[in-house]
């Protein structure tokens, strides 16, 4: 049976990146319309992407997808399973028998099906209260 010890959060609203760990040999495979999760701490520093250019290059995404780096613009790349269903939205009636609708709210639903130490130590360093970048 694991171990796992609690991480020490940070007491600000910056993010840390924990390490993650997929086997692409032996994979547990489930199908979905989401297979890829990638995921970066959001802050002002460090930014992974300049410009749209770079957005659109694979080569300069390579140069950020790591498992362990908590260099500024790291990129973890999550194996899922997920789908996106239909937006929930609001309706507001008002006068005159009108409606109008309200903002789009998106979910994703996503399972990470590989539960290692390593995952399960990501999981509880995202529930620290850092913001990130999906």
């Amino acid at each position: 049976m694991s171990v796992i010890v609690l991480p020490d959060c940070p007491t600000t609203c910056a993010g840390v990146l924990g390490s993650v760990n997929f086997d692409d040999c032996a994979p547990e495979v489930h199908f979905g319309e989401i297979s890829k999760l990638y995921l970066a701490v959001l802050d002002e520093v460090g930014q992974p992407f300049a410009s749209q250019a770079e957005f659109d290059s694979l080569a300069h995404w390579a140069t950020h997808i790591d498992e362990t780096s908590t260099a500024d613009g790291a990129i973890r790349e999550f194996t899922v399973i997920g789908d996106q269903p239909e937006p929930e939205q609001t309706e507001t009636y008002i006068s005159g028998d009108r409606t109008i609708q309200g903002y789009k709210k998106f979910i994703l639903n996503l399972e990470i099906d590989e539960t290692n130490d390593t995952n399960y130590n990501f999981l509880l360093l995202s529930e620290c209260g850092g913001k990130y970048k999906a």
